[in-house]
């Protein structure tokens, strides 16, 4: 600590990347919001226009209650745009502390994380190094993760419909004897 350091940023804000409008995004909002940052932003990084169009309808037929603002980006890349609009940001807004809010999916296996998680991890450990940004992993439990830790992350299909309790799932699985052994 020295006489150099100061504190105080202008302001805070809260991104939500979006790909498409699903659960696990709906979730990070959820969070963002549950926060209470001076100011909530949805980002979509657009490959194509229709992309882009399509995301937009959704948005609004579903009345979302954060803006979404749409960035092109037409060679395909994420993270460059993004860090971008965050730079920009702040030049007209001041020095803000931001959280950028990625979904991630947790899986029971391997192969699943090369599946789903590739671009959001590759998105937080580029944004981890542009300075004020701070990352926010919001998990969300894929049905293969009941394999690893025991529990669901939705009911099974008809549980609700059929009006059965959702069954509640030990914390781990008994291991089964072979016969004839002592347990």
């Amino acid at each position: 600590m020295d006489d150099t350091v100061h504190f105080g940023s202008s302001g805070d804000v809260a991104i939500i990347l979006v790909n498409r409008l699903q659960k696990p995004v709906m979730k990070a909002i959820d969070y963002a919001l549950a926060a209470k940052h001076d100011k909530t932003l949805a980002v979509h990084v657009a490959i194509t226009e229709e992309e882009a169009n399509e995301l937009q309808r959704e948005w609004a037929s579903h009345d979302m209650p954060i803006p979404l603002v749409i960035i092109e980006s037409p060679y395909r890349t994420y993270t460059s745009p993004v860090s971008s609009f965050i730079k920009s940001y702040r030049e007209k807004h001041g020095s803000a502390v931001v959280t950028v809010y990625l979904p991630q999916f947790i899986v029971g296996h391997w192969w699943e994380s090369i599946l789903h998680n590739r671009r959001s991890r590759r998105l937080a450990q580029q944004l981890m190094l542009v300075h004020g940004v701070s990352i926010t992993l919001v998990p969300w439990l894929l049905d293969s993760s009941e394999v690893i830790y025991g529990r669901r992350s939705r009911p099974l299909p008809g549980q609700q419909r059929g009006g059965q309790p959702v069954a509640q799932v030990p914390p781990h699985f008994p291991r089964k004897t072979p016969p004839g052994s002592a347990s």
